[in-house]
C-alpha cells in the first residue's frame, strides 16, 4: 500500500468535502476518478501535504504523513 486513509475528514471553504473516508491506494495506481465536486482535488492536496486533514489519519508507506517532511513527500 502506498497511501492509506483512515476516517479522514476534510473541509474546504466551510463545506465538508471528505467525511470519514477510509481507503487505500496501492503502488502503481495511476488515477483518482470521480464526478465533479467529489473531492478528487482535495484528496490530492492531502496526499502531498498541501493541506492536512481536519481529522483522521493519512499514511504513506505505513508512516503517518504528518510526521513526514512535505517536500520529501512531493518528490
Amino acid at each position: 500500500m502506498l497511501f492509506g486513509l483512515e476516517r479522514v475528514t476534510q473541509s474546504r471553504d466551510g463545506k465538508v468535502v471528505l467525511q470519514n473516508l477510509t481507503a487505500s491506494l496501492p503502488k502503481g495506481a495511476s488515477c483518482v476518478a470521480g464526478p465533479s465536486g467529489s473531492g478528487k482535488s482535495t484528496l490530492l492536496r492531502l496526499l502531498n501535504r498541501l493541506a492536512d486533514p481536519d481529522s483522521g489519519t493519512l499514511r504513506y508507506e505505513g508512516a503517518v504523513v504528518r510526521d513526514r517532511d512535505p517536500l520529501e513527500l512531493r518528490q
